[in-house]
């Protein structure tokens, strides 16, 4: 009888160590929290919609406000996620840069709103990877001024 209340007691307190470890959700890398001592800032906010662009961003150190020189940018991401459509992302490839501290990467938006652009770099002088995030807003760009109404 004695063995049965351990054995019984044993799984009852493995049961609440399985329990406890899957209640929540193990973070992924590719879904890693950004980091509050870096934050990314966007050269322009803007950018069109429907033709390949180009867009800049600054990787800052937050506690100096000094953007990062030479940074490796390894992993980047731009969707959706903003207005809910974080499945929509868009082609994004790096794009070379006269200046140091911006960071280029081309790209052709699909439709107008608001993207996420996410990217995780190496720092020189900093031994773990850096995450930061900013928003870009696209827009339709006018074709064209409407004809003049004529009665």
């Amino acid at each position: 009888m004695r063995r049965f209340y351990l054995s019984a007691a044993v799984a009852a307190a493995m049961f609440a160590v399985l329990v406890a470890n899957t209640s929540a959700p193990a973070q992924v890398a590719s879904e890693a929290q950004p980091d509050a001592t870096w934050r990314l800032e966007a050269v322009e906010k803007t950018l069109p919609v429907g033709s390949e662009t180009t867009l800049a961003v600054r990787l800052i150190q937050a506690s100096s406000g000094k953007p990062v020189a030479n940074a490796v940018m390894f992993r980047a991401r731009l969707d959706m996620a903003p207005d809910g459509m974080g499945d929509m992302a868009a082609p994004l490839a790096p794009a070379a840069s006269s200046d140091a501290t911006v960071y280029r990467f081309t790209t052709r938006l699909g439709m107008a709103g608001r993207w996420l652009l996410a990217v995780q770099a190496k720092v020189p002088g900093v031994t773990e990877t850096v995450q930061a995030e900013t928003i870009f807003t696209s827009v339709e760009q006018p074709t064209g001024a409407a004809p003049p109404h004529r009665h």
